[in-house]
């Protein structure tokens, strides 16, 4: 959004330092790198799982550093030529905490990235996130999907919830018994054409108001 725009609408203008303040408060290890592999910014979570100070000249590290040699030979032999390629790669990584002495298990991403001005040289981003934070999500999102289904299937009503397009989604036990559709055959088509068919409403008198 330009400065422009964003006067027009009455909100701030964008300040890179943002970006910047966005990235030392995550939580997540975010590295830049030059084309070398070179790091020269390291975020905070970043900096203290690799147990450095804001003074520590990154010119004198590599990636190799922060992560089991494993993991730096994936980084290089398959992450490197996949971003060249196609500007992305994600996998799997083991990162030193060195403050702790153990191997930590990550999700990776790495982008090529460009300054905002789009005319600067590329570089890049990697970053790691702690792998059990996306199982514990995952987790738990199934687990919520089962509370759902437990529900639905004791619930004494019949329910069928219907989305915006006007196909059914759910059909509990309830409403089998009392449609006497199973639920793998109404999902996805329109109510009326599995429930209320014509030849069935055909059959009943057309009442009208006196």
């Amino acid at each position: 959004m330009s400065k422009t725009q964003s006067a027009a609408q009455g909100l701030p203008e964008f300040d890179p330092q943002l970006l910047l303040a966005l990235a030392e408060n995550s939580d997540d290890f975010i590295c830049l790198a030059n084309s070398h592999g070179r790091p020269f910014y390291l975020n905070k979570a970043a900096r203290r799982l690799a147990d450095l100070d804001e003074a520590t000249d990154l010119s004198s590290t590599s990636l190799h550093d922060y992560c089991s040699d494993e993991s730096w030979a994936e980084l290089r032999d398959v992450g490197v030529p996949a971003v060249n390629k196609t500007g992305r790669w994600e996998g799997r990584c083991r990162l030193r905490d060195r403050k702790h002495d153990k191997l930590i298990d990550v999700d990776t991403t790495m982008l090529k990235v460009r300054g905002l001005s789009g005319d600067g040289p590329t570089c890049l981003a990697i970053i790691h996130r702690e792998a059990g934070l996306r199982r514990r999500m995952e987790e738990a999102l199934a687990e919520g999907e089962a509370r759902k289904r437990a529900i639905l299937e004791s619930a004494l009503d019949p329910i069928v919830p219907i989305d915006h397009d006007g196909l059914i989604t759910e059909f509990n036990r309830a409403a089998a018994q009392v449609f006497g559709h199973p639920r793998e055959t109404v999902l996805g088509p329109p109510p009326a054409a599995i429930l209320f068919p014509p030849a069935k409403i055909a059959g009943y008198p057309n009442r009208t108001a006196p």
